[in-house]
């Protein structure tokens, strides 16, 4: 019996739910509770009987009673939040998106060994791991770089030969205090060796023939005795050697020799004559000459002693003000090299004052800028910046990063350098006259 008057009951709620699919009124009934009590006559046969929004629903009971109508709402569902990168193209090669502090950054690879060991050759035959590793190259040096399929060797392989270094400049450290201690027989005669390991580092080596101690890139692992961690060790053990050093070879007159491919390509800077310039090449890895330098600065300070002109801004800085991607006041709190095979460094700005963002990303908490500059530590480095010291510096953004180059607008934050920033500020339309 209790289930025939379930049935029923259920029959009657189907009823009138059929008849609110030609509702005059806004909303629908609310589902029916069959546990709860409910009033057991019709007080309504229809929505216009119930005053106001109510509308004619079942009740527990099946009798139709004036409810209360559950309202759909006709907005939109909020969209999900949107990733940042999905408007940000990269155009580096090899560069993708990355979210830091919120904001859309271009990286370039940074890790490729699990991309594992799949050789791929460039147009000039250098050959690299795998995929990642050309764009990576391609990418911190802002080239593009073709992939091709690596030639099949036709020779028998030839044995390992020990890696040419890339050199810098004779090391300027003063030498250590104490008596060099007699080196072990042959070991500051023996070449410098990079190894088959990856663990890029730089370290010392003795040259007898300029009777210096140089740098070199050390892979990790397979050195031989000839390998200083220090300067100052390098001079202890070898710069005391009894033989006479030989007169150093004229290594900038040699011609560029990137050696063989060998599997372990290095980024160097060899100095040709004909123009007198300093310019960058892919070292095969083994062999070459003398004439290969880590860094456009060590080739320049080897083979093309500069003099140094004086810095000056391009423009005024009203011009640069409305040409710049960013202007902004700060104080210098680091600068170091981008990388060991990188003529530019990275300085560190805490930003007092950002008069144009331009996109550029501050760290939340410090109000920290990175700013891209040539090599600060070159011999004429414009613009030359200075640790500890505030500045006015306008540049460009990419990436989040700020830009700044030789023509880019920089100088010493002094009143006046404020006053006229400022009086530009606060000029209502100062780049009218500008195209801005």
């Amino acid at each position: 019996m209790k289930m025939l008057v379930s049935f029923v009951l259920l029959a009657v709620i189907a009823t009138a739910h059929g008849q609110a699919s030609s509702r005059q009124k806004d909303g629908s009934c609310p589902p029916v509770d069959l546990d709860s009590f409910g009033l057991c006559a019709d007080l309504c046969d229809a929505d216009l009987d119930c005053p106001g929004e109510l509308l004619c629903c079942p009740n527990a009971c099946g009798a139709t009673v004036c409810q209360e109508p559950v309202l759909h709402s006709t907005e939109a569902p909020p969209e999900p939040p949107t990733d940042p990168c999905l408007e940000v193209t990269c155009v580096q090669q090899g560069a993708s998106c990355q979210v830091m502090n919120g904001q859309p950054m271009c990286r370039c690879p940074s890790d490729c060994s699990r991309f594992g060991q799949s050789p791929v050759c460039d147009m000039s035959g250098n050959s690299y791991n795998n995929q990642c590793v050309l764009d990576a190259v391609a990418c911190q040096l802002d080239i593009t770089l073709e992939t091709v399929k690596c030639p099949q060797p036709t020779d028998p392989p030839r044995p390992q030969t020990t890696p040419a270094p890339v050199t810098e400049a004779p090391a300027t450290e003063a030498p250590a205090t104490e008596a060099p201690a007699r080196p072990q027989p042959g070991t500051c005669t023996l070449p410098p060796k990079t190894g088959r390991c990856r663990a890029y580092t730089l370290r010392y080596y003795y040259h007898p023939g300029t009777a210096q101690c140089l740098r070199f890139v050390y892979g990790g692992c397979g050195s031989n005795g000839n390998n200083f961690g220090t300067l100052a060790e390098c001079q202890r053990q070898c710069g005391g050697a009894s033989d006479p050093p030989q007169a150093a070879p004229d290594v900038c007159s040699l011609p560029l020799d990137a050696g063989p491919n060998c599997g372990q390509f290095q980024v160097g800077y060899y100095y040709r004559s004909e123009d007198e310039e300093c310019h960058l090449y892919l070292h095969g890895g083994c062999q070459g000459n003398g004439n290969s330098f880590v860094s456009k600065s060590a080739c320049e300070a080897r083979c093309k002693p500069a003099t140094c002109a004086p810095c000056s801004n391009r423009w005024s800085l009203s011009e640069s003000y409305c040409h710049s991607g960013f202007v902004i006041t700060g104080r210098v709190t680091s600068i170091r090299r981008v990388g060991s095979f990188d003529d530019r460094s990275i300085v560190q700005v805490r930003v007092t004052q950002t008069h144009r963002g331009g996109g550029l990303v501050l760290d939340g908490r410090t109000r920290t800028a990175m700013i891209i500059t040539d090599d600060q530590f070159a011999e004429c480095a414009c613009p030359k910046l200075s640790e500890g010291n505030d500045y006015i510096l306008m540049g460009r953004v990419n990436g989040g990063y700020g830009m700044v180059s030789r023509w880019s607008y920089v100088r010493p934050l002094d009143n006046a350098a404020y006053r006229e920033l400022m009086n530009m500020h606060h000029s209502g339309n100062p780049c009218r006259g500008y195209g801005r």
